[in-house]
């Protein structure tokens, strides 16, 4: 088992979807012919997650990319060489295996009938100067991106988390509690109070026009804006708070 999916499966674990890694998906030989491939096995799912309160049903790719240029906006676009991100890039196969794979859950009575699956990303790493583009691309879809600001939070929150036997909770207490104790290392990832003031400093948008990142820098002028609260009612998440205030564009406090 990979150790990043194994890390993901965890995170999502703990927010209360059920989760399996290396999820086989059982397409039959007309499906397989449907997209283009008669002879192949099984199609594997890094990680299928599914959370009951919410009726959501995730097919996850995991990419860490940690020790490499990261995630290329450029790969996922029609058109490249690259023979990563399949269900990403071809829309049959991303039809037939997702289809099927709703089906599957619903056979074994692990998902409802009614239930809905969705393409998500799981990015470790993404190439310099695609953070905002890349997520950008995939929300289009409406597919969904989880990136490294994402799980630097969600392993905060497991640092704080009660005691738990699993790796991405130990890891996390003894990375993050221990750089703690060195005092301004541990601010960027320190829980948001909500009731601290947000004062937006940079009124003139300083994102892309026509991009989310702009439309979601916008929501600082909105009333409710004015605590870390009312900010993250909105929808603007604790990551972008936390990199908007680095950035200076935002004080917080």
């Amino acid at each position: 088992m990979d150790a990043f999916e194994q890390l993901v499966a965890e995170l999502f674990f703990a927010e209360g979807y059920w989760v399996q890694t290396s999820f086989k998906v059982e397409l039959t030989k007309e499906e397989k012919a449907a997209v283009g491939r008669a002879s192949s096995p099984r199609w594997e799912i890094d990680v299928v997650a599914y959370k009951a309160a919410t009726d959501d049903l995730l097919a996850i790719e995991c990419k860490s990319f940690l020790d490499s240029t990261g995630v290329k906006w450029a790969e996922l676009q029609d058109g490249h060489a690259s023979k990563r991100y399949k269900l990403f890039r071809e829309p049959e196969l991303h039809s037939v295996v997702l289809n099927r794979l709703r089906t599957q859950m619903v056979e074994t009575g692990r998902c409802r009938d009614t239930t809905k699956v969705r393409l998500a990303m799981v990015a470790g790493k993404v190439k310099r100067g695609d953070e905002e583009r890349l997520p950008e691309h995939i929300q289009s879809k409406g597919w969904l991106f989880f990136g490294p600001d994402w799980l630097r939070d969600r392993l905060q929150e497991r640092a704080r988390d009660g005691y738990s036997n699993q790796v991405s909770s130990i890891v996390a207490k003894l990375l993050i509690r221990g750089s703690a104790k060195e005092g301004p290392k541990a601010t960027p990832g320190a829980k948001l109070a909500a009731d601290a003031s947000l004062t937006l400093i940079m009124n003139a948008n300083p994102k892309k026009a026509g991009s989310m990142a702009h439309g979601r820098y916008e929501l600082y002028s909105h009333p409710r804006a004015r605590t870390v609260g009312g900010a993250l009612s909105l929808g603007i998440l604790p990551a972008d708070l936390r990199n908007d205030a680095a950035k200076g564009y935002i004080r917080i406090g």
